[in-house]
């Protein structure tokens, strides 16, 4: 049976400060057990691995990019290093596809899930309208009880042209009755300055579903992108939001 699966749901996002702003959209992820690619590449009409179609997942767009790996080695090697075991485990990715050709991942998951379906370890791949990009481990800190995942961890990436780099993220997963759950709360050195969160529907990932998906949640990516800018635009730099560039950014892969 099939592990890899198409979800349908929705990004929220709310800024408190320096002005308040909420928006919220329909997005389209992939959840691609890094296991499955081949088989998934053979039998789906309307996805492929590095090759263009209707949606595809290039391993140049994510983690394993350097040295011509693909990105379930590169994962794994990543994890080894860092002393995780993955032996015997799944490695699921959830991302955003390329579409039509065009790719941007605001943020792409990277979950160990064991046997028994839980998680026990957590990686988010973090990317800029800069071309940049940046994995952050995201040990299990247990403050979420048995239930849900949680990390908190200090901001290492630019993001943002209206956050400081001094920051800390609160992130949290939870999977329950067919839905997935990420949250990001961004923290200020005084206060919470953005709160993020995606709730997806699981589906089956088959032709079927990825062709109603098409008129459903068309054009993700590229929506994405033009929702940034309205937002950078017209509801922050407009309402006299000043830009924050770092004296320093971290933008390497």
């Amino acid at each position: 049976m099939m592990r890899s699966r198409l979800l349908l749901g929705t990004v929220w996002h709310q800024r408190t400060h320096p002005v308040a702003n909420a928006f919220t959209y329909r997005v389209l992820y992939l959840a691609l057990d890094l296991d499955e690619m081949e088989m998934l590449d053979q039998h789906l009409w309307l996805f492929s691995r590095n090759r263009f179609n209707a949606y595809a997942l290039n391993d140049r767009d994510h983690d394993g990019s350097g040295g011509g790996r693909s990105v379930r080695d590169a994962v794994r090697e990543r994890l080894t290093a860092a002393g995780v075991s993955h032996d015997g485990k799944s490695i699921v990715m959830v991302t955003q596809p390329s579409v039509l050709g065009y790719v941007f991942n605001p943020v792409s998951f990277y979950m160990v899930i064991d046997a028994a379906g839980v998680v026990s370890h957590m990686l988010a791949e973090v990317h800029n309208r800069k071309g940049g990009r940046h994995m952050y481990d995201m040990p299990n800190d247990g403050r979420g009880g048995a239930m849900r995942y949680t990390a908190r961890f200090a901001k290492e990436f630019y993001v943002s042209p209206f956050i400081d780099m001094h920051a800390t993220y609160d992130f949290a997963y939870a999977r329950r009755r067919g839905r997935i759950y990420f949250g990001f709360d961004e923290h200020g050195e005084s206060k919470m300055v953005l709160r993020t969160s995606l709730n997806l529907a699981e589906h089956p990932l088959t032709n079927a579903t990825l062709a109603k998906a098409m008129l459903t949640h068309p054009l993700t990516p590229q929506l994405t992108v033009a929702r940034i800018y309205w937002q950078a635009i017209a509801k922050l730099r407009l309402r006299g939001v000043t830009f924050r560039r770092p004296l320093a950014v971290k933008e390497g892969r």
